[in-house]
């Protein structure tokens, strides 16, 4: 009689956490005719992995045997955000596309699977952004050359046909740079000789701003969203010494912020010598004093 090799972790006390095989076992230790026809023996290996690899391993073996229901794989990406795991390490790991994690993660229908996101209490204008930002975010693989390296700190805000997007520029990020871009987002809007600020914080960063004009822009249009709607933007991290791309989420800007935010670019009229114009603000006006400002023009 063949049975399949049980995969099996050994902790501390001695005992083994089974990764793979918990049926078997049962089988294998329950049912005398069976457990006589092994001589009271299983095959068994054993891995060392941390927790969050065993359950990881699991996952593969069982996807393999088209056993694990869609319910317990949306608890389990749950978890595994829960735990700091970005979605590009959960795709990696547990061998899923990253549209199937994001909608994975929608069917638990709590707002925490997306702990890491500024997130608008529609989930209906997420599902509908979503599958064309997926679409885009596919095209940039982390680890690959994404821009033309720089080697200069710069935030860019855009827009597109698909989507808007956010590149976050840094010249050899540090491992807590890294951090933040991972962590949740905080994001205002100000307004200074006409050129619009979307002033941005990562983590426990410092407050960031990106101009933008919509005269340089591949695509203005926006559609001011319904209440409790807002837009959803492709956030890059890319390392501007190399122009690999680092990371990348997606974050859902609040209602609020998101009316602002089209409105300031509807009303943007037409910058004579925008380059001048912008140096010249940037020489009147902080980071922190832009910050001030979009407080006072809410």
């Amino acid at each position: 009689m063949e049975i399949t090799t049980i995969v099996t972790y050994r902790l501390e006390n001695g005992r083994r956490e089974i990764v793979d095989g918990f049926h078997r076992n049962r089988v294998g230790r329950e049912h005398n005719d069976i457990k006589k026809r092994i001589h009271g023996y299983l095959p068994v290996s054993t891995i060392d992995k941390p927790q969050d690899e065993r359950i990881g391993s699991t996952i593969r073996h069982n996807r393999a045997r088209g056993t694990h229901g869609i319910r317990p794989m949306s608890d389990i990406v749950l978890d595994l955000s829960k735990i700091g795991w970005t979605d590009e390490k959960i795709c990696k790991k547990l061998g899923m596309d990253l549209d199937e994690v994001i909608r994975l993660k929608q069917i638990t229908g709590l707002k925490e699977a997306f702990a890491n996101n500024e997130f608008s209490h529609s989930w209906e204008e997420f599902e509908k952004n979503i599958i064309r930002m997926v679409q885009k975010m596919t095209k940039y693989e982390v680890g690959q050359r994404a821009f033309p390296p720089t080697g200069e700190d710069s935030l860019r805000f855009q827009i597109y046909d698909s989507g808007c997007t956010l590149v976050l520029s840094v010249n050899k990020p540090t491992a807590a740079e890294k951090r933040n871009f991972k962590s949740g987002i905080q994001t205002k809007v100000a307004v200074v000789n006409d050129i619009v600020f979307l002033l941005v914080r990562f983590g426990v960063s410092q407050w960031m701003d990106a101009p933008f004009y919509r005269e340089l822009s591949p695509h203005t249009h926006l559609d001011i969203p319904d209440e409790g709607q807002g837009l959803t933007i492709h956030c890059m991290l890319v390392d501007s010494s190399t122009g690999i791309l680092i990371a990348q989420k997606l974050i859902g800007l609040d209602h609020d912020v998101s009316c602002r935010l089209i409105s300031a670019i509807t009303a943007q009229p037409k910058i004579d010598q925008y380059d001048s114009v912008l140096a010249e603000t940037y020489r009147q006006y902080t980071t922190q004093q832009l910050l001030d400002l979009s407080d006072s023009q809410c």
